[in-house]
């Protein structure tokens, strides 16, 4: 059965495996990587990953050539696609130092997404806090409710209802329902990136915790994850929404085995301080 628009369909062919995107009808093609991705990103700031104003602009840059040297232009983008710009180009970068599957893996889809949101940007014509990008958003709207691209189990039960595929009607309503620039939806990306490897792995990065190109502590997030994906398997409360929960035992032994509590201080000790419910 065919995958509701909106949903990555992985096919499999002579030239090699295509990821086909119909929400942006665009098709990547898994062939050798060469060269880099042009997108550049300052070094992000911890207090910077998770929190902005609405229409707030962040800084990005594009590198071109001209004369057998390379430079750099600056541009704006709204905020929080700075951040998912700044992931893509650590995992870009990581998978150039480790050289195993996953990391390769993550690299490839990092480059062809970097390259589609390239050739998307550079023909936008309009002011840069109208800009909302077609190859962007959609990641954005599942990391807001915590479905990462390597597990549509969690993503078809958010956008639909009990077991079934998706309607078209139901994918367009999350695809298009919510702007994931609002900074009112802060809580709840926070609560549900604990779900998102990547997310977590970048959070370290730019906490200082773990370095880019760390075999081990790249390997030990996905490890972790496992636990996690433990706890979303067939439990109603771990399928992915909209809304704020509390953090539950094992999310938080996970993030202080990553050693990024400290950013999810707050949440932490709201679970901690919260009342005993009465007999």
């Amino acid at each position: 059965m065919a995958h509701p628009p909106g949903l990555w369909n992985t096919c499999h062919t002579d030239i090699g495996e295509y990821h086909q995107f119909p929400s942006i009808h665009r098709v990547f093609i898994s062939i050798p990587l060469s060269g880099t991705p042009r997108v550049k990103c300052d070094r992000m700031l911890a207090k910077d990953f998770m929190s902005w104003k609405a229409g707030e602009l962040r800084t990005f840059y594009l590198t071109f050539s001209r004369k057998r040297k390379t430079y750099r232009k600056q541009h704006k983008i709204l905020a929080p696609y700075d951040r998912l710009l700044a992931q893509l180009v650590a995992e870009e970068r990581h998978g150039r130092l480790q050289n195993t599957h996953e990391a390769l893996r993550r690299r490839g889809y990092a480059c062809r997404v970097l390259d589609a949101f390239v050739a998307e940007f550079e023909s936008y014509t309009g002011p840069a806090k109208d800009f909302r990008s077609k190859v962007l958003t959609p990641i954005l709207q599942r990391q807001l409710i915590g479905a990462s691209d390597a597990n549509l189990v969690p993503l078809r039960k958010a956008i639909g209802s009990g077991d079934d595929d998706p309607t078209i009607g139901q994918t367009t309503d999350f695809y298009l329902g919510v702007d994931p620039t609002d900074p009112k939806h802060i809580p709840a990306y926070r609560f549900n990136m604990v779900f998102i490897p990547e997310m977590r792995w970048h959070l370290a990065t730019v906490l200082d915790v773990i370095h880019i190109g760390d075999f081990d502590a790249y390997n030990s997030v996905g490890r972790r994850q496992d636990l996690l994906l433990a706890l979303i398997k067939g439990n109603p409360r771990y399928i992915p929404r909209r809304r704020l929960s509390t953090f539950e035992e094992d999310m938080i032994k996970v993030i202080e085995d990553e050693q990024i509590d400290i950013f999810f201080r707050a949440e932490i000790e709201h679970v901690v301080c919260a009342p005993n419910p009465l007999p």
